[in-house]
């Protein structure tokens, strides 16, 4: 992937972290929303999921700069049962911060797209 990837590079990335059977999902922490880039996605494990956070937030970033009242979201993992097709999730106190207006900078996220971790 590129230096600046675009959106449909990053969506792809994101996509390939996806799991149909996944026992994770990705919400936002505050209003338990899965926006796009990961609503309908379910992921392995933590540590995927994690990953795919991370390539969230690059997606989001980028989407803003075409929609720059784009809202905010802290993206959070949580585990669902994995036969559970709308990806309910189990309840838990969460961060607050969900619609901090303050992005991250292109800088921060431009290398988080092909982060394998």
């Amino acid at each position: 992937m590129s230096s600046h990837p675009t959106l449909r590079e990053i969506r792809a990335r994101l996509v390939s972290l996806a799991s149909e059977d996944g026992r994770y999902v990705v919400v936002c922490g505050r209003t338990d929303a899965r926006p796009v880039p990961v609503s309908g996605l379910r992921f392995t494990d933590r540590a995927t999921a994690a990953s795919a956070v991370r390539v969230a937030e690059v997606y989001r970033a980028r989407l803003r700069r075409y929609d720059p009242r784009l809202p905010f979201h802290e993206f959070v993992v949580h585990e669902t049962a994995a036969t559970d097709p709308r990806g309910q999730h189990r309840r838990v106190p969460v961060p607050v911060g969900c619609d901090d207006p303050s992005p991250a900078s292109d800088r921060e996220t431009a290398g988080m797209a092909g982060d394998d971790r």
